[in-house]
């Protein structure tokens, strides 16, 4: 009977042990906290549980260039040149792993690690102070975690990498972040785009919004006074052509295009600048397209010089008010076609009762019904001018010639050099935006190029000689 009850007792014993040992096993484990100074310091325990392994890896980002509020439950927010500090749990036992061993470099260490944003390595950036909170020790109890303090600058060895996590550029944007090797390995990151907990987000900025809305305003006051220029002064018109019927000079298509390149050109680069702080992002392919435009535009000036200036006469500017709205301008010409075209009915019936035999009285009649013809003929070439939008005006001064009977003919060699302009303007954004880089033209891209003005610049020699005989 006594052996009964020690039996019992011994079962009733190993239960309880057992008991106890599945209670601590699912027991919390009490996570350290960052000492407020940011520099080490005691651990300070927190209500929040880490299980074990299972979470191990980078969990929390701050910017202690600009810190929140509240550092511990607001998303860190962080552009490049901030000094940011990554927290890690476990990180001694990943790096001591030997299931990890093969991976990665030979004599890994903390000192080796490198930010990764995106999956992305920033190579060359390495952490400027490193410390562990407890003791540099990791068990199941209390698990480690480190604070590794990094500056998001872009150097050297790093610029092909910022590019890519930069390209595409909108003003702020999500990013998984995580610590590893320049080999690519990396540790688990519950810093993910798609975090639950607000804590557990990282938000890059990739456009700063005060030095870029700066720069728009600068660059598009400039533009607005250029336009404004180009409308009023004669910034970019041909100074040597026929004036057309609103009594100003045509828009010049060689000046035009070498504004265009001027503007785009300092767009890009002012935009480069705020997005990855560079100033060195001109190359050839770009100076290239300058240089080309600008000797159009010289050899232009050099051919037009030659050319006797234009007189305009009576028929080319309309005998009306030409301050007023263009719908008012339409309806004077209109008004003075009408008056016209009665005249001429007038001529016509005039010639029936002239007596057949009176050859200068017929001969007159005749060479007034010739000018009051080509008076009509103005008016309603003044009248299509006047008709047209403006810009569709812009357009005709840019593609068209007047030839000797004054009538507007479009020029393949100017359509040519505008489209190229065009279609290589396309691909200089496209290329700014996609790879934060000023496009590299090919050579022979840059001498398609140079043909097309060659040949713009070539077909206005015959005007300028046929101009000087007239």
């Amino acid at each position: 009977m006594k052996l009964c009850y020690v039996c019992l007792l011994l079962f009733l014993f190993a239960g309880r042990a057992a008991v106890g040992a599945d209670q601590a096993v699912v027991s919390p484990v009490l996570s350290p906290t960052p000492s407020p100074s940011g520099t080490g310091g005691a651990a300070k325990e927190s209500a929040t549980t880490f299980p074990r392994y299972g979470d191990t890896g980078v969990y929390h980002v701050n910017n202690e260039t600009r810190p929140s509020k509240n550092r511990q439950k607001d998303a860190c927010v962080a552009r490049r040149g901030d000094v940011v500090t990554i927290y890690v749990k476990h990180l001694k036992a990943w790096l001591n792993d030997p299931r990890n061993q093969d991976r990665f470099p030979k004599d890994a260490k903390v000192t080796d690690l490198i930010p990764f944003l995106d999956d992305v390595p920033l190579t060359g950036i390495h952490p400027e102070q490193n410390w562990a909170e407890p003791a540099d020790v990791d068990s199941v109890e209390i698990p480690q975690v480190h604070y590794l303090r990094f500056t998001l600058e872009r150097t050297e060895t790093s610029k092909e990498q910022w590019t890519r996590i930069l390209n595409h550029p909108r003003f702020t944007k999500p990013m998984k972040v995580s610590v590893g090797f320049e080999n690519g390995e990396e540790i688990t990151t519950y810093v993910l785009p798609t975090a639950a907990k607000t804590e557990n987000r990282f938000i890059f900025t990739l456009i700063p919004p005060f030095r870029f809305w700066l720069g728009v305003a600068i660059i598009l006051g400039a533009f607005i006074v250029f336009l404004s220029l180009a409308r009023w002064t004669d910034i970019i018109r041909d100074t040597t052509a026929p004036l057309r019927p609103d009594k100003r000079w045509p828009y010049s298509l060689s000046r035009t295009q070498m504004a265009f390149w001027f503007f785009l050109v300092l767009a890009a680069f002012f935009f480069l600048w705020v997005i990855i702080g560079a100033t060195d992002t001109l190359n050839t392919s770009v100076l290239g397209l300058i240089g080309i435009s600008a000797s159009t535009t010289v050899a232009s000036v050099f051919v037009d010089s030659g050319r006797a200036p234009a007189t305009p006469s009576q028929s080319d500017l309309p005998a009306v008010d030409l301050s007023q709205p263009r719908r008012k301008i339409c309806l004077e010409i209109c008004a003075l076609i009408d008056e016209a075209k009665k005249d001429l009915k007038k001529l016509e019936q005039n010639r029936g009762a002239i007596d057949p035999h009176a050859e200068a009285l017929l001969a007159a009649n005749a060479e007034a019904q010739t000018l009051k013809k080509g008076q009509i003929d103005d008016l309603e070439r003044q009248l299509d001018y006047f008709r047209r939008p403006a810009w569709k005006g812009v357009m005709y001064d840019l593609l068209t010639e007047k030839n000797e009977d004054k009538k507007v003919v479009v020029e393949f060699h100017r359509f040519q050099i505008l489209i190229w302009t065009i279609v290589l303007g396309i691909m200089f954004v496209a290329n700014v935006y996609n790879q934060l880089a000023m496009p590299q033209f090919s050579a022979t891209l840059l001498g398609l190029l140079g043909i097309s003005a060659g040949t713009y610049v070539g077909l206005k020699i015959p005007d300028s000689e046929q101009a000087k005989t007239s």
